[in-house]
């Protein structure tokens, strides 16, 4: 074996690696409570309360440490209750939940940048 060919198996393996564990976070990010998603909370994502919910638009406005923020939400966002401040399993949420003066994490869609990918809502 040449120095190439373990040049390319060694950058194949890595990427197969890296979206192994992209894959990874994405299916157990419904159990991550809210602000502790690593990677994500604080740098990709927003935390905040929400200050009013608009059903018409399928969207709600939250207010973060420095900015306040108009969010949709489309039917590919996954929306979930963050109950781990009272030790319960997380659970599916749907647009009901959202609720002025909920505190909630958002992360944006990478391709509809006006769209939530996902949103937890911090539930009892």
């Amino acid at each position: 074996m040449n120095g190439k060919s373990i040049l390319g198996i060694m950058l194949a393996a890595l990427l197969c690696l890296n979206f192994a564990v992209g894959q990874a976070q994405q299916t157990t990010e419904k159990f991550i409570p809210i602000g502790m998603s690593p990677g994500v909370s604080g740098k990709s994502s927003y935390l905040g309360s929400i200050t009013s919910v608009d059903p018409a638009a399928k969207s709600f406005s939250i207010q973060t440490d420095s900015d306040s923020k108009i969010i949709g939400v489309a039917p590919t966002t996954r929306i979930w209750l963050d109950r781990s401040k009272s030790r319960k399993s997380n659970l599916d949420g749907e647009f009901g939940a959202l609720e002025a003066g909920s505190r909630v994490e958002i992360m944006m869609d990478p391709s509809a940048p006006t769209k939530a990918a996902w949103i937890k809502i911090e539930a009892d």
